[in-house]
């Protein structure tokens, strides 16, 4: 049967007959397109609904609405207002104005779409992740055209902080950006209003190394976006920024008044306090945001920085979906908005080093003067263990009781253990490497199966039966094991009388003074040293204990996580004073005794690139029952055939049986690891099947996550 084309071509229709609106519709645009807050997949997508006239002087492009949806009342934020719907179903009236503030505008919403698609998510968990949740209190007394009580202009304020900011100067033995020739280059350009890119190496410098930039990008009459890892960085750079804007602007702290530069979001804060900040500066009213990961986010216009400290923390992942990161955030805005990005760290990541290694960004190094920094001695090296047969097999060498009876006679000491644990990581035992699957390239690890151990990749699950080191051949391998839980009494017994200080877990010390004392930390627990005065004087001395269980994460990322961990040790040591660190020989030694933990890390980045391994590539995980999550990948796998050739072959691994204590039914995972440029390709068509199975009641559920680190 021929039937007329015209039914099925609405190219070949006549004009639409306009709608007539309701007769309680606003007069002006009646019909808006709401995005609704639904977490399912299918119903990720802007509706059209109906302006009442009550509604309309507070329904403005951004506002968060209540409306009725499938027989709900849920939210949503209106994307846009017209004339015409675009749709011609009988249309629901928005029911209230729950926030008249555009939180979400078109700009925004390109952003938000674009991290969605990136990590194959949908907008609305974007959404729920960047702006945080509202406060009626706040709402209703909070309005967006006050004036500064001061009168001033923006240009004004901003111009007066630069100025007060130039006074910066670091805590003693500290780096600052503005010493190095690239560093100066990238100053001097982003002051005079240009966007330069930069990955800074700077392993003497501390958070408030961020203070430069920040004063550079309001003297070109922009604003700046600043993310630290945590509450303690956070804080740290908040004092430093509030002893120089406080007398420059008649107060005493930052982000509490409406005169205020600088405004933090972070997570941690009351809920009150935190959606002030971010109508602050929604609004307008501040020129800086510095928080942690979810100040990413933070909705300033016309921003001419973006900037991360330690880019390489795992804080600045994402626990939840969309799992983003905050620092590609970041790379995000500066791409979208054209705005300056810099990355500055003490020791860098594999994929900050990436983004120089391509060229989106450059790489500013500064080691620092020999006479600036402490003495590091590596008790695994072969000069000390030719003094000493036992260093390398004693949990604290001769060599480390030595600096630290030493270093109490200045002042205290920190001493650097891992968490205790048991590492299921296999090494080479001639040269330290990780073991590999000669299959996939996965990690090694150990498994206990019917009572007795047994190698096995984490990735495919294959039980190599000969295992050869990549590096040396070799084919003996051993287990390290973490072992810090007598460190405290270990070291009260060794040296009587001496105070001994604990940080590590719930009970984490800010600051100690500078009286003598042992104080062993556990990662990112490290007390800073304070004078009397409060400013950072630094330990006497350190010692960097279970060195080997650091390097034995289960983590592709282990190296420069250790290299993170032991330069923040170094950066807290006086120039005068003395580290020792119990690392066999290898990059990572090289790296601290040499003071430069680059090369380590751009070897580990090349040896990855050459194995096919993030983050030269990207990788999804696919989590569910077994032939769930194959069945996925096949009809993915076909969509994507259908669109033509990739530019490179996906590669698959699994599907591998993943432990999970909570669930009912055996999970599965299936890891695909795909180039970049098949990247935008692969998440339309990985999201597109989430569309169709969340739509169906009989597809069984996969979870969806890129660039896992748990896997990673």
């Amino acid at each position: 049967m021929d039937v007329e084309p015209a039914l099925f071509d609405a190219s070949r229709e006549g004009p639409r007959t306009p709608r007539r609106p309701a007769p309680d519709a606003a007069e002006d645009r009646p019909y808006a397109r709401v995005w609704i807050e639904a977490q399912v997949p299918h119903l990720d997508r802007a509706f059209d609904y109906l302006v009442p006239e009550s509604l309309s002087a507070d329904a403005c492009e951004g506002a968060k609405v209540r409306l009725v949806f499938g027989g709900q009342q849920i939210n949503g934020w209106i994307v846009s207002r017209s004339d015409e719907p675009e749709t011609d179903r009988t249309l629901r009236p928005l029911k209230r104005v729950l926030s008249p503030h555009p939180v979400l505008s078109p700009e925004r919403l390109e952003l938000f779409s674009r991290i969605a698609a990136r990590q194959m998510s949908t907008v609305a968990d974007v959404i729920r992740v960047a702006v945080p949740p509202r406060v009626a209190a706040v709402d209703s007394s909070f309005v967006a055209a006050e004036a500064r009580a001061d009168g001033r202009s923006a240009q004004e304020v901003r111009a007066a902080a630069a100025e007060a900011l130039g006074a910066w100067a670091p805590a003693e033995g500290r780096q600052r950006l503005a010493e190095s020739e690239g560093g100066r280059a990238f100053l001097d350009s982003l002051a005079q209003g240009a966007s330069p890119r930069a990955v800074a190496v700077l392993p003497r410098a501390g958070v408030g190394a961020l203070v430069e930039p920040l004063r550079a990008c309001l003297a070109s009459g922009r604003r700046a976006v600043v993310v630290v890892p945590d509450q303690r960085r956070l804080e740290e750079l908040e004092a430093e920024l509030a002893e120089l804007l406080g007398p420059a602007l008649g107060r005493e702290s930052v982000g509490e008044s409406r005169e205020a530069v600088v405004v933090r979001l972070n997570a941690e804060d009351p809920p009150t306090r935190r959606y002030r900040s971010y109508l602050r500066a929604l609004s307008g009213h501040a020129e800086a945001v510095i928080g942690t990961r979810s100040a990413a986010f933070g909705p300033l216009a016309d921003v001419g920085l973006v900037a991360v400290w330690d880019d390489g923390d795992d804080s600045l992942a994402e626990r939840r979906s969309p799992y983003i990161h905050a620092r590609d955030v970041l790379v995000a805005r500066a791409v979208e908005s054209g705005a300056a990005f810099l990355s500055l760290a003490q020791s860098p990541s594999a994929e900050s080093l990436r983004l120089a290694a391509i060229g989106w960004a450059r790489l500013v190094e500064d080691r620092p003067d020999p006479s600036r920094r402490p003495r590091v001695t590596a008790t695994g090296s072969e000069f000390e263990t030719g003094r000493d047969r036992l260093a390398q097999a004693a949990r604290i060498p001769s060599r480390a009781f030595a600096a630290a009876r030493k270093g109490l006679e200045r002042g205290p000491v920190l001493v650097h253990v891992a968490r205790t644990g048991y590492s299921p990581v296999v090494k080479c035992r001639r040269c330290g490497e990780r073991a590999l699957c000669p299959t996939c390239q996965g990690p090694v690890l150990i498994a206990v199966e019917d009572g007795r151990k047994r190698a096995r990749c984490a990735w495919c699950a294959r039980a190599p039966e000969e295992l050869a080191c990549r590096e040396c051949g070799c084919r003996e391998f051993y287990q390290p094991v973490a072992g810090a839980l007598r460190t405290a009494d270990e070291l009260g017994r060794a040296f009587p009388g001496v105070p001994v200080v604990a940080s590590s877990g719930d009970s984490i010390r800010e600051s100690v003074g500078e009286e003598p004392a042992l104080v062993v930390a556990t990662p990112g627990a490290e007390p800073r040293v304070l004078t009397e005065d409060g400013r950072e004087s630094g330990y006497a001395a350190a010692l960097v204990l279970d060195a080997e269980s650091t390097l034995a994460q289960n983590s592709m990322h282990a190296l420069e996580r250790a290299l993170r961990r032991w330069f923040r040790v170094m950066a807290l040591v006086r120039a005068e004073g003395e580290v020792v660190a119990t690392v066999a020989e290898s990059a990572a030694l090289n790296a601290l005794v040499g003071y430069d933990p680059v090369p380590a890390v751009r070897r580990d980045l090349d040896q990855r690139r050459e194995l096919g391994l993030p983050p030269s590539v990207r990788a999804v995980s696919l989590t569910g029952g077994s032939e769930a999550v194959s069945r996925f990948w096949e009809k993915v796998r076909a969509d994507l055939d259908r669109g033509g050739p990739l530019d490179r072959e996906p590669r698959v691994i699994g599907p591998t049986p993943v432990e999970d204590p909570e669930a009912e039914e055996p999970v599965f995972r299936l890891l695909v690891l795909f180039g970049y440029r098949d990247a935008a390709r692969l998440s339309e068509a990985v999201r597109a099947r989430r569309v169709l199975d969340a739509a169906s009641a009989s597809a069984p559920k996969v979870a969806v996550r890129c660039d896992p680190p748990e896997v990673l």
